[in-house]
Formats: C-alpha cells, structure tokens, sequence
C-alpha cells in the first residue's frame, strides 16, 4: 500500500516534465525541486515507518517513558516553531493587519478542536465501559 502510494507521488510530480513538448529549464527546475521535496517526503515515511517497527518489536514491554517524551517533545516543537515565527519579521509586522478574521479562524479552530476532542475522549470513555461491565 504505501508502495503504491509513494508511486502515485512520484508519477504525479514527475508527468508534467514528460508531458511538456517543450523541455526548458523552467521545466527542468521543477522536476528538480519537486523530485527534493519528494525525497524529503520519503524521509518522513521512512522515519515513520521505522517508528513503527520499533514499537511493533517492543509492544510486549510497557515502556512508561514514551507518552512523558512524546509531550515534551511536542513542547519543544511548539516553542521551536514559536521563535521562528518570532523571528520572522514579515510576520511580526503583519500581525497588526491580519485583523479580526484571522482571530475568528483560529479561535473557531480551538473551539471545534477542544470540542471533537472532548466527545471523542467520551466516546472512548464510554466504549471502554461498556466492555468492562
């Protein structure tokens, strides 16, 4: 399957090149930066993958240290991409005309993230519950 998906990929960014009669370098440049982005899109399969193989060998061991790591983690790549757009002074300057609008779009996206959440942890809660009794 991911075979097959990773196929599709490559097709799909690779056809305009061949497709074009005319073979110019703008052409040539696209193949080049999509065939990059590729690449770096096969890293993070790979590295997902292989995530998932090491957790697949050590399933049978509780290893109580993972979720702990993953928070932090996930606090630290919060932070991280924090300061780079701190540090970005297209951002900084365009936040006062960003206005009401983005305002609403992130806190409507809060809002509908916080409540999916909430009844998905009930509906686990509750699958849970009812396997138990």
């Amino acid at each position: 399957m991911v075979l097959i998906f990773i196929f599709i990929i490559l097709i799909g960014k690779v056809t305009p090149f061949f497709l074009s009669f005319k073979k110019t370098n703008h052409y040539r440049n696209n193949l080049i930066t999509n065939a990059y982005l590729c690449s770096n899109m096969l890293k993070f399969v790979a590295i997902i993958l292989s995530g998932m193989a090491v957790g697949f060998l050590l399933r049978k061991r509780q290893l109580r240290i993972v979720p702990h790591a993953v928070t932090v983690l996930i606090w630290l790549l919060l932070f991280f991409l924090g300061v780079e757009v701190g540090e970005n002074p297209q951002v900084i300057n365009g936040i006062t005309s960003l206005g009401l609008e983005a305002l609403w779009l992130s806190l409507a996206g809060l809002v509908g993230t916080v409540a999916f959440s909430w009844a998905l942890w009930r509906w686990v809660a509750r699958k849970k519950g009812g396997e138990r009794q």
